[in-house]
């Protein structure tokens, strides 16, 4: 005899209706937990840094961070490169660069010859780093925990040295920084 004989017409379906509604009733049930984020604004330029061959120039107050974190579990970092955008040559990442106001001058720029420092200022609850900007992300702030930060200045410097050219004809040494900021 088949268990299904024994069931009154109608019976059978039921059964897996109910087994159906309770599956959807335990999925539903399973704990569902947002991703770790980071939101990283930056604001601000550079527009003048005096340059004095033989010295490190210094700007403190041209570029800040706001960086808030959400549902972090493992921790945050904050990185920094030059991906040569605007049509800046990517041998030259890292480097300020001739602009012409519109462009890169091109075929032959003027190029300082050491690479960008970009530091972090440390907040509370945050680790701060310096990177030579170059075409790959180095870390500059860190951190495990949840957070809001704003108005974060970001230290940059460039060190001039003798054989770097002064620009003429209203042109300046220009570059790009990227922020990427990664949650865990």
């Amino acid at each position: 005899m088949n268990l299904e004989d024994s069931v009154p017409e109608g019976y059978g379906m039921m059964k897996r209706v109910i087994a159906i509604v309770l599956l959807l009733v335990l999925l539903c049930l399973v704990p569902v937990t947002a991703a770790p984020a980071i939101d990283v604004s930056v604001s601000g330029t550079i527009d003048n840094m005096p340059f004095t061959p033989g010295q490190t120039s210094t700007n403190s107050s041209g570029i800040n961070l706001s960086i808030s974190t959400s549902e972090i579990t493992t921790g945050w970092s904050l990185e920094v490169s030059d991906l040569s955008d605007d049509g800046k040559p990517p041998s030259n990442a890292g480097r300020l660069v001739e602009w012409d106001g519109s462009q890169y001058v091109t075929p032959n720029p003027h190029v300082l010859g050491t690479n960008l420092t970009v530091t972090g200022y440390g907040e509370t609850d945050m680790n701060n780093y310096t990177a030579v900007l170059g075409p790959t992300g180095v870390i500059i702030e860190s951190g495990s925990t949840n957070n809001t930060w704003s108005d974060i200045p970001i230290i940059i410097k460039q060190y001039v040295d003798y054989n770097d050219l002064h620009l003429t004809g209203g042109n300046v040494y220009k570059t790009t920084i990227t922020f990427k900021g990664t949650a865990t």
